[in-house]
This record gives structure tokens, C-alpha cells and sequence, in this order.
């Protein structure tokens, strides 16, 4: 299995701080700032430490495996100056494409959260309103989210769950024929999913974005039995699909197949 992702097109090209990077997103949610999230991550501008894959063990029956997940949710910036970035599912997939990624499952998000070091979720609570989708919130829960981090004495590359809820892939997709993303996780002090205990389908149509959804990044291969395969084509084997769906094999794995004009 690769070790690394592979962001940009010169490893040598420095990283720009996401301080500048901030500077020019618009503060509001939209198809410019997804865009530009988007160019940002693939021209390299990503923190190395995410640019590694965490292996998370599986098993069902009379099968076992590994799939691999990133230490955290995907971020802009470099190691020093770096913010988690708040985006839709379908760019998710179009950073993905390149870097070799998909999105996880709701019963993947539980594996990775079982097997990580487990942060609480750090809720900001009512007014419920657009402030929720500004890019300034970014930063503001970033900080919330690494000072507990720091206080618990977490290192940076070590696998991190907990902290924000996941854009995952599931049966809802079917369902709702793409129209609406689903939300995952963000787990309390006792373990439990404040987005839980099933995905969110019905709240929020698929372009939707706010301070508490992040993207977990996922290999886009595992190994199952001992051999190499990909993580979609295990979604769709009804014996194998149970080592990383609680809801059997799924007929669409990603947001993408509904919206392939997204961003193009």
C-alpha cells in the first residue's frame, strides 16, 4: 500500500500558511470558495502530516482486512500555520480523484473512531444561522478542537477521530438520488455521535457546508484476505461489503455520479 498521498506537482514548491490562504477565501459558503479549496489542495498547499495513511483493522466472518484512513480531517495550510477546511462531498471526491482518496462509510467513521486517540466534540450551540457556514468559524472551532488536543497531549500524524463530523457515503445516497449529503459523528464524551446514532440524510441538501463537518480521507484501496482492493468495489460485493458498511453493499459510493458537472 502507498504511504503518502501525492499533492501538487513539485514536492520542493513551498507550502503557503493558511493564514494567506484565509485571506483570500470568501467568508461565505458557495461554489467560489469550494473552487478554491479545491486549487489550494491540489496545487500541494496540504499539511504533510495529514499526507499519511493510518491503517484501521477490519474483520467479519471468516474475512479480515485493512483499510487506510488519514491521521485527520483534510486541511490547507502547512505543518505550522494549517486549517481544517469545511467543504461539500463532491469536491471532497474531485480532491480525491487525484490524491487516490474516497470518502468513508458511516461503520468506517466507527472503526477509525475506535481505533484513534478520541477527541470531544466542542459544540458552539444556538444561534443556528448563517454564521455557522462563514469561513471565519473555521479557524475559531480549529482552535477549540487543538487546544484540547494539546491538553490531552496528542501528536500531530497520530490517527484523531472525534472532533467533527464526517461527509460520508451510505444508502441515503440512493435514496435521496444525490440531492442531500450525509453527516456523521462528532462524538461526545461518552463515545456517543452527537450526528448519530444513524447518518443525517434529511437536513441538508449536498452543496451544504458548516463549522462542524469535516473530510476524512480514506485510501482508495485496502487489503482484504491479505490481498489488494478497492474500497468501492468492496461497497459493492454483498459478502465482503459488511467488513466496512453496516448497511450492506450500496449501490452509489460517491456524490460525484450524481453531479459530475460539479466544479468542472
Amino acid at each position: 500500500m502507498a504511504h503518502s498521498l501525492r499533492w501538487g506537482q513539485s514536492t520542493s514548491r513551498p507550502k503557503t500558511p493558511a493564514t494567506v490562504l484565509l485571506q483570500q477565501l470568501p467568508d461565505s459558503p458557495g461554489e467560489e470558495r469550494e473552487r478554491m479549496v479545491r486549487d489550494f489542495a491540489l496545487r500541494g498547499d496540504v499539511p504533510d502530516y495529514v499526507q499519511t495513511w493510518c491503517p484501521v483493522p477490519v474483520s467479519r466472518g471468516r474475512h479480515s482486512g485493512v483499510f487506510y484512513c488519514a491521521p485527520d480531517f483534510l486541511s490547507i495550510g502547512d505543518d505550522y500555520d494549517f486549517v481544517r477546511v469545511r467543504i461539500n462531498g463532491v469536491t471532497a471526491e474531485l480532491i480525491g480523484a487525484v490524491v487516490g482518496a474516497v470518502l468513508p462509510t458511516k461503520h468506517m467513521v466507527d472503526l477509525i473512531y475506535d481505533a484513534s486517540k478520541q477527541l470531544e466534540a466542542q459544540p458552539w450551540g444556538p444561534p443556528y444561522d448563517q454564521s455557522m457556514m462563514t469561513t471565519k468559524r473555521w479557524r475559531r472551532q480549529d482552535k477549540k478542537i487543538d487546544d484540547q488536543a494539546s491538553d490531552a497531549m496528542f501528536a500531530r500524524g497520530d490517527l484523531w477521530e472525534g472532533h467533527a463530523k464526517n461527509v460520508v457515503v451510505g444508502a441515503g445516497l440512493t435514496a435521496k438520488r444525490g440531492e442531500n449529503i450525509g453527516i456523521y459523528g462528532w462524538f461526545d464524551e461518552r463515545g456517543r455521535a452527537i450526528q448519530g446514532p444513524a447518518v443525517n440524510w434529511n437536513s441538508h441538501e449536498w452543496t451544504y457546508t458548516d463549522y462542524s463537518q469535516c473530510i476524512r480521507l480514506i485510501h482508495k484501496d485496502m487489503l482484504v484476505d491479505g490481498m489488494p482492493m478497492a474500497v468501492r468495489e468492496v461497497l459493492q460485493d454483498k459478502e465482503l461489503a459488511p467488513l466496512i458498511s453496516d448497511e450492506g453493499t450500496l449501490a452509489h459510493c460517491t456524490y460525484r455520479e450524481f453531479h459530475p458537472e460539479w466544479l468542472e
